[in-house]
């Protein structure tokens, strides 16, 4: 079923202010004749803060079955990455956060068959802690789209960014829900394809599912999610675009 399509979950594009039901929360729409911004002069802090007061520590906890050498046991596994509340309910994050592998379940269990059980969803900040569940998980890109109470919405909603008008040394921001607060600074780096680029950020275990936010005269855009990255390494960001562009397309 196509909900309210993802550009509309993240923002009221091209509109001079949020829609009704939105009237309590902070509309940002950017001048996109602007440059992206190359420092981070212009990034303000009540910006920063409030975007990340949308960012959540995702915990994915499976119950399985296993049978190894004639016995029969429970076990679990716990998991953890980001994601980003869009709006009423909505969260953004990377697939292989939520939809843990048979792979990674198996390790060390080589000769093991293992069914999972069960699989719970949490997202955290602080002492907030409420379930989400899995709303859409796409079957060939590194993101999901979860469904969280209603009742929980960012204080701001960011517009839809444009990562191909991105040049070389882009400021960006990475907002992390790992060990909060976590917000790490980064720069574009060289486009690879039409359906990710990089960035020069320290991204490691946990981050995955974080929105990369990029400035125009320091107004916010999403840009992208990150989908892996080594700390001291380049981390591969799936560009916004390609995801609208699946989702809108679910029917």
């Amino acid at each position: 079923m196509k909900l309210l399509g993802l550009a509309g979950l993240i923002a009221a594009l091209g509109c001079s202010q949020a829609p009704p039901q939105y009237a309590n929360h902070i509309p940002f729409f950017c001048d996109q004749t602007q440059e992206y911004d190359n420092d981070n002069n212009n990034a303000s802090s009540e910006f920063i803060d409030s975007i990340y007061a949308g960012t959540y520590e995702l915990r994915v906890n499976a119950k399985f079955d296993v049978e190894e050498n004639g016995n029969f046991y429970s076990s679990s596994l716990s998991e953890g990455g980001t994601g980003y509340m869009l709006n009423d309910g909505y969260m953004l994050t990377a697939r292989h956060v939520v939809q843990l592998s048979m792979e990674g379940i198996t390790n060390a269990r080589h000769n093991a068959r293992v069914a999972i059980v069960s699989t719970e969803i949490t997202a955290k900040k602080g002492e907030e802690e409420f379930r989400v569940e899995i709303e859409y998980v796409s079957p060939n890109r590194d993101f999901a789209i979860l469904r969280a109470p209603a009742s929980r919405a960012p204080s701001i909603y960011l517009p839809i960014g444009y990562s191909y008008e991105m040049k070389q040394g882009d400021f960006v921001y990475l907002f992390s829900g790992r060990n909060e607060p976590f917000i790490k600074e980064g720069t574009f780096e060289e486009s690879k394809d039409d359906e990710s680029f990089q960035i020069m950020a320290d991204a490691e275990q946990g981050d995955s599912g974080s929105i990369v936010v990029a400035f125009r005269a320091g107004c916010p855009e999403i840009v992208g999610i990150l989908t892996n990255g080594c700390a001291g390494h380049d981390a591969r960001i799936l560009r916004i675009e390609q995801i609208i562009k699946e989702y809108e397309g679910v029917e």
